[in-house]
């Protein structure tokens, strides 16, 4: 299947899936990319204790889809890159909930960060924890 096609295909199944809030139904959204990446060869783990937080974020299923879908194909194709690529997809920092989302996992998850940092766009600064800054 052509990578386009691939993406078109992950986003329909992501659009069939109602991540709304309330009532804050991401779970199902984080299992079938979990299901999704695992089938690739791309380990994975959801976290926050089993609980997502946050609303569907309907406008980011798109770009959701395609960066699974390339990490997929890097996974697939036998990629290894000189570090760790990771792909995380959390739930919604919009709303103003200082526990969920990014900010969540910056605190909780150190063990996490990163070198580079590539998000959606939305202009926000987070200062980690041993004072990098992501934006």
């Amino acid at each position: 299947m052509a990578l386009q096609d691939e993406a078109v295909y992950l986003l329909r199944r992501l659009l069939r899936l109602d991540t709304s809030n309330p009532p804050g139904n991401e779970t199902p959204a984080a299992e079938l990319l979990r299901s999704y990446l695992e089938a690739a060869g791309v380990p994975c783990e959801l976290d926050a204790e089993g609980y997502v937080w946050g609303r569907g974020a309907v406008d980011m299923k798109n770009e959701v889809a395609t960066r699974a879908v390339a990490l997929a194909h890097l996974a697939r194709s036998g990629w290894r890159g000189t570090g760790d690529l990771l792909f995380v997809a959390v739930a919604d920092e919009e709303d103003g909930t200082e526990g969920a989302g990014m900010r969540w996992l910056a605190e909780t998850r150190p063990d996490l960060a990163t070198d580079y940092v590539i998000n959606e766009g939305g202009a926000e600064r987070l200062a980690l924890a041993d004072g990098r800054v992501v934006s």
